[in-house]
C-alpha cells in the first residue's frame, strides 16, 4: 500500500460511515492524519468510530451536509477536538430512484440536490470561512 505521511493533520470526511467514504477514513487514519467522520446516519457513525479507531484518533459527527447550521455545528466541534482542519474529503452523496425524467418525484429530486450540490457548497463555504481570520 502506498502511503502519504499524514502525521499531524486534521483532516474531515463526510459520508464517511459507510462505503468509499469510511474507505477514505481508514487509508487516512492508516496514513497517520486524526479523521472527524461526518455522517447524516447516526447508528452507521457510531459503528463506523468504533471501527476506525482502532487505526488512529477518530471522532464521529452527526450531520446533514444540506442543514448550513449542522455543518457550522461539526466545523466547530472539529476545530475544537483537533485544532484546525487541514483536508477534507467531501464525500457525502445521495442516489435517487431509476424512473424517466417527467416520472421523477420533485421532492426526491430537491432532496438529491440538497445532499449533492448545495451539500457540498455548504461543507467547503463553512470551513474555508472557519479558518479564515477574524
Amino acid at each position: 500500500m502506498n502511503k502519504i505521511d499524514l502525521t499531524g493533520r486534521a483532516a474531515v470526511v463526510t459520508g464517511a460511515a459507510r462505503g468509499i467514504g469510511y474507505a477514505i477514513a481508514h487509508r487516512l487514519l492508516q496514513s497517520g492524519a486524526s479523521v472527524s467522520i461526518w455522517d447524516i446516519d447516526p447508528a452507521a457513525l457510531r459503528s463506523a468510530g468504533q471501527r476506525l479507531s482502532e487505526w488512529g484518533r477518530v471522532v464521529a459527527e452527526e450531520v446533514d451536509v444540506a442543514d448550513e447550521n449542522a455543518v457550522s455545528r461539526a466545523t466547530q466541534s472539529t476545530v475544537q477536538r483537533f485544532g484546525k482542519i487541514d483536508i477534507l474529503v467531501n464525500n457525502a452523496g445521495i442516489g435517487g430512484p431509476i424512473v424517466q425524467t417527467w416520472e421523477y418525484d420533485l421532492s426526491a429530486f430537491r432532496k438529491i440536490m440538497d445532499v449533492n450540490v448545495v451539500g457540498v457548497f455548504l461543507v467547503v463555504r463553512v470551513i474555508r470561512e472557519h479558518e479564515r481570520p477574524a
